[in-house]
């Protein structure tokens, strides 16, 4: 592997690390600003159980009930397996949807070009007028 790769992989893999870091501080805050709705949900010894043992389990690791009785605030559900949006956000979402590859779908100029003759019944929108701008 040539010089220029190594600093391509050295500077994006920290660039992956410090969005992760950002986006699991920003899920961090958001859950506190959402208090109100989860503080007066109170889990059982047993429900508290079935979350942990999923989660060391599954993701090796105990993890905070805030967001399982934030999730059961809002539906009057409770459920052990919910995802986390801390988890979903910093460690799933970066595997499934790359930030990096997902910046080139955000032009919505390129929706034709890619997926145009999809077929299928898949429609995309008629343009009469676009932006171009430098995808890079």
């Amino acid at each position: 592997m040539g010089t220029v790769k190594r600093f391509e992989n050295v500077f994006n893999d920290s660039s992956v690390f410090i969005r992760r870091t950002l986006v699991t501080h920003g899920e961090k805050k958001g859950i506190e600003r959402k208090k109100k709705l989860y503080e007066s949900v109170k889990l059982t010894q047993e429900q508290e159980k079935q979350i942990q043992d999923f989660f060391v389990k599954y993701y090796g690791k105990r993890i905070p009930t805030k967001w399982h009785r934030l999730y059961t605030s809002y539906t009057g559900a409770f459920c052990y397996d919910y995802f986390p949006e801390y988890l979903f956000s910093s460690l799933l979402e970066p595997k499934t949807n790359p930030y990096r590859e997902a910046e080139y779908l955000d032009d919505k100029n390129l929706l034709p070009i890619l997926f145009g003759n999809v077929g299928g019944g898949t429609r995309t929108t008629d343009f009469c007028l676009l932006n171009q701008r430098c995808v890079a």
